[in-house]
């Protein structure tokens, strides 16, 4: 009997460890569980001595006790706001009835097993344990599941889910088709093999979510080390930038005091000026603007485009004001997209007297808005820039707008406006995220 109290007080002690992970996954809560350990044995302790008081406390009020401790625990312990501990504490109840009830139809109504059997024999404690932690277990490798896909790319989700949903639907038939066989023979199987095939068709069942879990752990690195090598590309065409600057620094000094010795004012203030251009440049659009673009691949788009147009004499204003750290959709998407408008802008502003393209990223509360402006010449038909093959530049060519309306058919999420006003043509994506 000490053997299974000893036991029951471990079992709720890793309760309240699942009931954090819980909260972990969900909210993508931080938390190291070996510094809150004690909080969590201790709960486990408090939960454990409420069986004990059966006696003088109904079910319905002992339930609503553990569930004031649970939610106690998130807000004060885990630092979470009341509304989400008292929603996570639900839902996390939610899933142990769930666990309850498979044990009772197993245990209870297949083996005629009662309640106080079960509490006070420790291999039919341990079978239940099994069965009640091991559903909590699979729904929460579930979720990290789903959360790891939200955040992957549509390349890598496509790829995962495709093997997923085979995975997922053979393991479904082939536990379909074993259940059917046992409820067929089942007066001719024994019960202690029934139970024994349940507790592997669950390990089982946890088992392949771990997997799958571990795949798309393996697809978000894959993805990220193909936005590092994007960002690693990019940092070296800055980093050699620089290097230029820098060697050319000794000739820039020897060029000012060739100035000073001839007394050339005038040519010297011409020369200064085109050096404070590149500083200003340097200054501005790459080490206020840029770095704080947190995505590789567009950081990568940008600093290409913005060198593409400074090489044909384009003066660029770059506005961020706060980090860009997801976009809410296909980056590959959003590259091909921001790439059309960059290039147009690039092209039309070319044409002008006003030689200036303006970039703004906005991230805030939820929406990222992108805006790209620039000055035109000659007449444009706004309602008619989006039909392929359409262009105020000849034939052969508006082909790039089509393609990104096509694109941005598949976004319920992104709002595209486009302004032609006082000779400025403005493209503009509002994205929820």
């Amino acid at each position: 009997m000490n053997m299974l109290i000893v036991y029951k007080l471990f079992i709720n002690i890793v309760a309240v460890f699942i009931y954090v992970s819980f909260i972990q996954v969900l909210y993508s809560v931080k938390t190291d569980k070996r510094i809150i350990f004690p909080y969590i044995a201790a709960t486990g302790i408090v939960l454990e001595l409420l069986l004990y008081l059966d006696r003088f406390l109904n079910l319905a009020f002992r339930t609503f006790i553990s569930l004031a401790i649970l939610i106690a625990f998130a807000y004060f312990i885990l630092k979470q706001s009341l509304v989400r501990s008292i929603i996570c504490s639900i839902l996390f109840g939610i899933i142990l009835a769930i666990g309850d009830m498979t044990v009772g139809l197993l245990l209870v109504k297949q083996y005629d097993y009662s309640i106080t059997q079960i509490k006070n024999n420790m291999f039919l404690s341990v079978i239940s344990d099994i069965i009640i932690y091991g559903t909590q277990i699979g729904i929460i490798f579930l979720l990290r599941f789903i959360m790891q896909t939200r955040e992957m790319a549509h390349h890598y989700k496509k790829q995962m889910s495709y093997r997923t949903t085979f995975y997922m639907l053979l393991t479904f038939v082939v536990i379909v088709i074993n259940i059917s066989l046992f409820a067929q023979y089942v007066d001719v199987i024994s019960s202690k093999l029934l139970l024994y095939y349940t507790i592997a068709i669950w390990i089982y069942f946890i088992v392949s979510l771990y997997m799958n879990f571990i795949n798309s752990e393996l697809a978000i690195k894959e993805q990220q080390y193909d936005q590092q090598q994007d960002y690693i590309k990019t940092i070296d065409y800055l980093v050699n930038d620089f290097r230029r600057l820098k060697h050319s620094h000794a000739n820039t000094i020897y060029s000012i005091y060739g100035y000073i010795r001839e007394k050339d004012w005038h040519g010297l203030e011409v020369y200064f000026g085109e050096i404070m251009d590149e500083a200003v440049r340097v200054d501005q659009n790459i080490l206020l603007a840029l770095q704080k673009i947190k995505v590789y691949s567009v950081f990568g788009l940008l600093w290409n485009k913005i060198a593409k147009a400074e090489a044909l004499g384009i003066r660029l204003e770059v506005a961020v004001p706060n980090e860009v750290h997801s976009v809410g959709m296909k980056l590959s998407d959003l590259c091909e997209i921001l790439g059309n408008y960059l290039d147009n802008a690039i092209e039309a502003v070319q044409m002008t007297t006003d030689r200036k393209l303006s970039v703004g990223f906005l991230d805030e509360n939820g929406y990222l808005t992108i805006r790209i402006e620039n000055g035109y010449e000659g007449s444009l038909d706004v309602n008619r820039i989006y039909e392929k093959g359409y262009s105020t530049r000849g034939n052969e060519r508006g082909f790039g707008l089509s393609i990104t309306k096509s694109l941005l058919t598949k976004y319920n999420n992104v709002l595209q406006n486009t302004i032609v006003e006082n000779s400025r043509f403005i493209q503009e994506l509002v994205i929820k995220k």
